[in-house]
């Protein structure tokens, strides 16, 4: 996953969320919604980020909400 790159993720109420990766550091993505990642680009500034697991971020153009809400049961 890259910077920049539209992933979904699941929260801790099984709702699925868009949002953009910040940056990855080893087992954790950074990600952020796409408002913030982009006034961030404006601004040279970054982003308030959150972190996921990796096997918990998902590219959102190879998966359907339905993929998702199957692999994170």
């Amino acid at each position: 996953m890259q910077p920049g790159q539209l992933v979904m993720v699941m929260n801790h109420d099984g709702k699925l969320l868009k949002r953009m990766v910040v940056e990855r550091i080893g087992g954790v993505v950074l990600i952020c919604k796409e408002e913030e990642y982009s006034l961030a680009r404006q601004s040279r500034s970054l982003p308030w980020c959150v972190g996921f697991r990796k096997e918990h971020v998902y590219p959102a153009e190879t998966h359907s909400s339905k993929a998702i809400a199957v692999q994170g049961r």
